[in-house]
């Protein structure tokens, strides 16, 4: 199923990222391209991402996915 029809992305190409490393929302979208057009889909990939972290085996990954979608505000 296509998540961001403005790139053209799929859900398993987000699945693909995740195993390849993603460990959060910032991750994916760099990796992605995801919300460089109108942004809709990061709903969606966020709630996406939290059922995958929390499927995961990681141990870190699964006490708190929420943590793992967090953006990081923290500025330069």
């Amino acid at each position: 199923m296509y998540v961001c029809v403005c790139n053209a992305i799929t859900e398993e190409q987000i699945r693909r990222a995740i195993a390849d490393g993603a460990s959060n929302l910032d991750d994916l979208c760099e990796a992605l391209g995801l919300g460089d057009q109108c942004g809709k889909c990061l709903e969606y990939v966020c709630h996406y991402f939290c059922e995958e972290a929390s499927q995961a085996p990681d141990e870190s990954r699964r006490t708190d996915p929420a943590a793992q979608v967090a953006p990081d505000n923290s500025g330069p």
